[in-house]
């Protein structure tokens, strides 16, 4: 999927331009079109071993890996890693389309290329509001901060929107 577009596009748009296939998909950021790598092994045995902790966890709504939502109406299609919706939320995702704002949960699993702006960029688009944030790591969540380009690594995992 390339685009040449020298403007913003619509997630209308976005959605005609032609299926992603190969190394990379892509995400729609603030209107723009950008390429996201897809993940490893390690990433993705990560990710499954998540979904599958937070499936036993629960016994209604949905647990899923690359779960693609629109953060925002009309600019935003962003991919959690690992997510959880409410089954009450999961009856209004048209099957044609994406999860209307941010999961419930959002895991996201921190590879070395993610930079502090990314992950700064991810957390305001699953936080609209204010939430804590904490970090798995040891068994045990604890409360943390992410200074600037500091990255917060604890068994690779970073959690956003979750209660401390």
């Amino acid at each position: 999927m390339a685009t040449t577009a020298s403007h913003s596009i619509t997630v209308g748009e976005f959605q005609k331009l032609p299926e992603d296939t190969g190394p990379v998909y892509h995400e729609l950021r603030n209107g723009e079109v950008v390429a996201v790598t897809r993940p490893r092994y390690k990433h993705f045995s990560i990710q499954r071993r998540l979904r599958r902790l937070l499936e036993n966890l629960t016994t209604e709504g949905v647990v899923d890996t690359e779960f693609a939502f629109r953060p925002s109406p009309e600019h935003e299609i962003s991919v959690a890693d690992v997510a959880y919706v409410t089954a009450e939320r999961e009856r209004l995702i048209d099957p044609e389309g994406y999860l209307e704002g941010a999961p419930d949960l959002v895991i996201e699993v921190l590879s070395p290329s993610n930079t502090a702006s990314e992950i700064d960029y991810r957390d305001k688009l699953t936080l609209p509001r204010k939430r804590s944030k904490g970090v798995l790591g040891g068994g045990f969540l604890r409360r943390c901060e992410n200074n600037g380009s500091k990255r917060i690594r604890l068994r690779h995992l970073t959690f956003w929107n979750v209660s401390l």
